[in-house]
């Protein structure tokens, strides 16, 4: 079997087209040759991807967000224990302090999912890195 392989320009269709003829063997042996030659050369492909990989798989974001809804999780806490404890040495209305420990805790849970949210962010970069890195 026979195949063609045209080379040239496609919108300039003035353009000579050069028609080449190679058997499947060919084609087959081509195909080995350049394979192998990108399998003998590999480190030096590995080696021009690891910036890539390293920029792709950066968590110093994610340490960043980390950082600040822990400090933030942890002062909301703060407040919901001195709330409570107030409304234990003090008397108030219940009703603004169900509202006030309502809101406090929404906003807890809020940074607590979104904590989560970016921690997970931080593993699936984690994983992908660990992941390149095996390859080479």
């Amino acid at each position: 079997m026979r195949f063609s392989i045209f080379t040239g320009s496609a919108p300039a269709f003035t353009a000579a087209i050069l028609m080449l003829f190679v058997t499947e063997d060919e084609l087959q042996r081509a195909f080995v040759l350049a394979f192998n030659q990108i399998l003998c050369d590999k480190s030096s492909y590995i080696y021009a991807y690891e910036p890539i990989i390293a920029a792709l798989t950066d968590t110093t974001r994610e340490d960043s967000q980390i950082a600040e809804l822990q400090q933030q999780c942890s002062e909301l806490y703060t407040k919901l224990e001195a709330l409570v404890g107030d409304n234990a040495h003090r008397a108030q209305s219940q009703e603004a302090y169900r509202e006030k420990c309502g809101a406090l805790a929404t906003q807890y849970e809020n940074a607590k999912e979104r904590l989560v949210g970016v921690e997970s962010e931080k593993q699936a970069k984690l994983l992908r890195r660990q992941e390149n890195t095996m390859l080479s």
